[in-house]
């Protein structure tokens, strides 16, 4: 089995740099049948930018998957999940003693604040850390998400 995670998307745009690749992020119990009825049913469509190589012939329109292997799964799922939550519960504890609990949570959510300005600083260099390969449609990979 191999360690890659895959999302199926469609070709929006090429240019010389970049390859903008459309996919749709469904919730988990997308697959319900009582989806309709359920608020928590979500879906949105997202815009991945994947480094042109101009080794294959692609065209806008082209179903495709992008693939990425697993570990940069997990270092993002860290990054933007876990870490934070660790920030927001460590603070709320400290701050816990010498604060009453309204304070203590505002000021715990708002540890948030610089954590992702700063996550958005290092945006350049985090892109370069997770990239996406593009693979044609339908290719042997192992799907999550």
């Amino acid at each position: 089995m191999k360690q890659d995670i895959s999302h199926e998307g469609s070709i929006l745009e090429i240019s010389d740099k970049l390859i903008k690749v459309q996919i749709i992020s469904q919730s988990a119990c997308s697959a319900c049948r009582a989806k309709g009825m359920c608020s928590a049913f979500e879906m949105s469509e997202k815009v991945i930018e994947v480094k042109n190589d101009h080794k294959s012939v692609l065209k806008p329109g082209d179903h495709v998957d992008l693939v990425m292997t697993r570990s940069m799964g997990n270092k993002a799922v860290i990054l933007g999940y876990f870490l934070p939550f660790v920030f927001v519960l460590v603070t709320l504890l400290i701050l816990s003693a010498f604060l009453n609990e309204l304070w203590a949570g505002l000021l715990s959510l708002s540890v948030l604040v610089p954590y992702y300005i700063i996550l958005s600083l290092f945006k350049d260099r985090l892109s370069r850390t997770f990239e996406f390969k593009i693979e044609p449609a339908g290719s042997d990979v192992s799907g999550c998400c």
